[in-house]
């Protein structure tokens, strides 16, 4: 999919020009790669372990070397 690259590129070019939050701009110029990337996310984890392992997050209940070693930006699109 060659999309995604050029979206990419694009967020590497609003970064270099300081545009504070490029992400939502990313998120405007390919509305489907998050929406990709979320459904691969569903399928690496659950609904139910997603939930509880944020809960737990949130709640400081997780050590960080735990934390550091998760991908919490996946486990965020599972959600």
């Amino acid at each position: 999919m060659i999309a995604t690259p050029i979206s990419r590129a694009m967020l590497y070019i609003l970064s270099s020009k300081g545009v504070k939050r490029p992400e939502r701009e990313l998120n405007s110029i390919n509305p489907y790669a998050q929406a990709i990337e979320s459904e691969i996310a569903k399928k690496k984890y659950s609904k139910e372990f997603t939930q509880t392992f944020l809960k737990l997050l949130k709640e400081g209940k997780v050590p960080s070397w735990v934390a550091s070693a998760v991908d919490i930006e996946t486990m965020n699109l599972a959600r």
